[in-house]
């Protein structure tokens, strides 16, 4: 095994399924060659038994022509064309992303430009004239160096392995930078790097890809003064709600690191994105018409469209006007420990606007909860718990009121 920073050659797990040329099992844990004959079409289906990221590694030599195709999945899909159970191979089939190369006849190592994220490989080979020779084919595992220096201990073994995995995941979701997903997107969201940067430090301390990810959606900012709801990236997106989560973001690491200089050059973009808000807040403090895309989650009940909340774009959604006033109360806070103590007391104004249009827009006495807009018509356990995290209801009778958040079926629910 070579050990890099952040980088570690691995052999290929397993040989699940094999055509033209049959391999044993575990014909990929070491170097040797595999002469595959000319005029020859060869399938193999490689497990590697766990979600990676790696460079593959393909030395060939001779083969003049020959095509060599490699393909790239984390999972194989069943006869309704759905994800499968991740470990089971039969009767499903192969989807992913693909590298396609002719074999030059001549001794060749082929590593594409960037990593791939894969369980599964599949090798597809067609030859021509001439046998081609495979040398050797490996990885290098590719990853951002966190370390896990949290401990945990549970009675219950389930646990270990839901943290296990959890782990692994998020060591595959951050690489130059944090990413929603490697095999996708690959893109650097708000809404999920708020997640991965508290996991980072909760379970590793190091703070590193979290300060680059706050000042890269800092330097996102439109001249609007909200930031791209992804960045960096050259296809620009809007999500408003996101900028509110980025001021959350900044929360959180003032909380967690303390590091007053490096927090207080956020504030002015704190302040440009809230200043973008206020601009469309009514007379009664309640937003209004909003434009770009207000995603809130993907739910899909009544009067949610395409994961914007009820209202969410034309104004007097419980959820947009909960999740402003979330934003301001935390940015009070910074305002008044790192910035002027002077837009604390401005947000703190605002606060005390907001809590009251909420509590006479959106409180259902009937229900005995808070309702997703105006009408009192929708109700989702969305804008419940926004209410409590944003301590519209307290104590007893936010317990009372999340006991309904967990048992009513009929609420819009959290994805």
């Amino acid at each position: 095994t070579i050990h890099v920073i952040g980088v570690t050659g691995i052999q290929f797990n397993a040989v699940g399924e094999t055509a033209g040329v049959m391999l044993a099992e575990d014909a990929l844990q070491k170097k040797k060659t595999i002469t595959i004959p000319a005029n020859t079409k060869v399938e193999w289906l490689i497990d590697q038994r766990e979600l990676t990221n790696a460079y593959p590694v393909l030395e060939l030599n001779r083969g003049k022509d020959a095509l060599i195709n490699i393909g790239y999945a984390e999972a194989l899909y069943d006869s309704s064309n759905r994800k499968a159970h991740r470990d089971d191979i039969d009767g499903k089939s192969f989807r992913g992303y693909q590298d396609g190369l002719k074999a030059s006849g001549k001794e060749v190592h082929y590593m594409p430009l960037l990593y791939r994220t894969f369980r599964y490989i599949r090798v597809s080979i067609e030859t021509k004239e001439q046998p081609l020779e495979i040398m050797d084919f490996y990885g290098i595992k590719s990853e951002y160096p966190f370390d896990y220096n949290a401990s945990f201990k549970s009675e219950n073994p389930l646990l270990d392995t839901v943290l296990s995995v959890g782990w692994r995941t998020a060591k595959l979701c951050a690489m130059e930078t944090y990413m929603d997903c490697p095999y996708y997107e690959r893109l650097q969201y708000i809404g999920d790097t708020r997640i991965q940067g508290l996991v980072s430090i909760y379970n590793s301390g190091d703070d590193r890809l979290l300060r680059q990810a706050l000042s890269q959606f800092d330097q996102s900012r439109m001249a609007e003064g909200i930031t791209m709801s992804r960045y960096p990236t050259k296809d620009d997106q809007q999500i408003p709600p996101f900028s509110l989560w980025w001021i959350g973001m900044v929360h959180d690491y003032w909380m967690y690191r303390g590091d007053k200089d490096f927090v207080s050059g956020l504030i002015p973009g704190i302040r440009q994105v809230l200043t973008f808000f206020e601009s469309f807040q009514q007379s009664d403090g309640s937003l209004g018409e909003m434009p770009y895309w207000n995603f809130t989650d993907w739910a899909n009940n009544k009067g949610w469209f395409f994961g914007a909340a009820p209202n969410a774009q034309k104004g007097n959604s419980a959820l947009m006007d909960l999740q402003l006033l979330w934003a301001y109360q935390v940015a009070a806070q910074l305002e008044s420990e790192v910035g002027l103590p002077v837009m604390s007391q401005v947000y703190k104004s605002k606060i005390a606007q907001l809590e009251k249009v909420i509590r006479s827009k959106y409180w259902s006495a009937e229900k005995a909860m808070f309702a997703d807009e105006d009408t009192r018509q929708l109700f989702s356990q969305h804008a419940n718990v926004l209410a409590i995290l944003t301590e519209m209801v307290k104590g007893e009778d936010a317990a009372k009121l999340m006991d309904k958040v967990l048992t009513d079926p009929l609420l819009a629910q959290t994805t």
